[in-house]
């Protein structure tokens, strides 16, 4: 069943689909289209490796954009933060979402009308979300009294939900800080574990989990299908 993503919609301005089945990958342009809801575009999230026997793919025009890697960390013994590393959560300060970077691995950046611009005002949507949603645990990290990103997440029931990092724009350090950073955040927040996901190729982020040691449980591909986005001249 194709579902409505709320969040994508909002960002996006018209409505957006979602879908969790293999099955919907494979519907026809004309079955999309005469749904009740007309989708701008959807995107399909189904378990890497499931498509039906002898397919390479749909031929409805859906293009596979990535592959997401799923991982929980065991976060109860961390302790403290490593020394030089520093976390002041939104309830201390503010964050400056002009000084994100650039997100590099990008799924959406593949759709036709998607700029840097309106990237960064999906990405600015969502953590000012997150941060009204839980600001103990969205944090600026500092290295050495030097700004390095921001991180933002969830805590429900002893798992954190990781569900944002961004390096600074005026960062001249490793990335890894923030994700080691934020299972320190998380577990002061009560959390024992942390989950999140993540582009298979943004092999820096891939390297930084490994090094910690991270459990990878679920490889996701991501597809997408423009359905009524007018091309240039329409």
């Amino acid at each position: 069943m194709i579902n409505v993503h709320e969040f994508n919609s909002l960002w996006w301005g018209n409505p957006v689909g979602i879908s969790i089945e293999v099955e919907d990958l494979f519907l026809s342009q004309e079955q999309l289209l005469s749904d009740e809801t007309l989708f701008d575009w959807i995107e399909f999230r189904v378990p890497f490796g499931t498509l039906p026997n002898q397919k390479l793919g749909p031929d409805n025009g859906a293009h596979l954009v990535e592959t997401q890697l799923t991982y929980q960390k065991n976060i109860s013994r961390l302790g403290s933060c490593p020394e030089g590393v520093e976390l002041v959560t939104t309830t201390e300060q503010i964050i400056d979402f002009s000084d994100f970077s650039a997100f590099s691995h990008e799924r959406y950046s593949k759709l036709r009308l998607v700029d840097s611009e309106k990237l960064a005002r999906r990405y600015s949507l969502l953590a000012g979300r997150l941060v009204e949603e839980a600001p103990r645990t969205c944090a600026t990290v500092f290295y050495k009294s030097l700004l390095v990103g921001y991180v933002f997440g969830r805590v429900k029931e002893g798992t954190a939900v990781f569900d944002l990092a961004v390096t600074s724009k005026q960062s001249q350090v490793s990335g890894q800080i923030l994700y080691e950073a934020a299972g320190h955040l998380f577990n002061q927040a009560g959390a024992k574990r942390m989950t999140s996901s993540f582009n298979a190729a943004n092999i820096g982020a891939l390297n930084a989990h490994v090094r910690m040691q991270c459990r990878f449980i679920e490889a996701t591909s991501i597809w997408l299908i423009e359905c009524n986005i007018p091309r240039s001249g329409e």
